[in-house]
């Protein structure tokens, strides 16, 4: 597999978090599982994924392999704020500080990104979480192991209707 591209992976993840911080759903959970349905439905329809990140089978879903290393760089840069508050329901709140400067992701990217939003970027991490656990390649991958981007051919019918634009 291509390595993780982290400059797309970062403005990704700005651009997702400039996008639905605003939302009282809106923590770590939603976001690992809009930037893995986002790189996985583009992988679907381009044959490419928009980061090539690696995505890990988790109890509670797919997490992103660099997440932690992009989330301090975006802080560090300035980017972003974030806050763990342990008392709240979603207890990761992210801010964007600062319009996302696109200089990675082309078009088509941004566009699956925005479909994915719009499809999904509404629902609690109950929800999304429930949405990638019936998502083929997360059911298909055993604990921890990294997710393959290929196993998004098998995707059920029910759950593309719900995923993708």
């Amino acid at each position: 597999m291509a390595q993780t591209n982290l400059a797309k992976l970062e403005e990704m993840t700005h651009y997702i978090i400039s996008k639905c911080d605003s939302k009282n759903t809106f923590g770590k959970t939603v976001l690992f599982k809009l930037l893995y349905f986002s790189d996985f439905n583009h992988y679907k329809t381009h044959f490419e994924a928009i980061s090539n990140e690696e995505y890990r089978k988790i109890e509670h879903g797919p997490a992103p392999k660099h997440f932690n290393l992009v989330l301090e760089r975006l802080a560090k840069g300035g980017k972003v704020e974030y806050k763990e508050n342990k008392k709240q329901k979603e207890p990761w709140v992210f801010k964007s500080k600062v319009e996302p400067q696109i200089k990675y992701l082309n078009n088509d990217e941004l566009k699956t990104i925005d479909r994915v939003i719009k499809k999904l970027g509404h629902l609690n991490a109950t929800e999304i979480s429930s949405l990638s656990h019936s998502d083929n390649p997360y059911k298909a991958t055993k604990l921890k192991e990294i997710i393959s981007y290929g196993l998004v051919f098998y995707r059920p019918e029910d759950i593309e209707r719900q995923v993708e634009g």
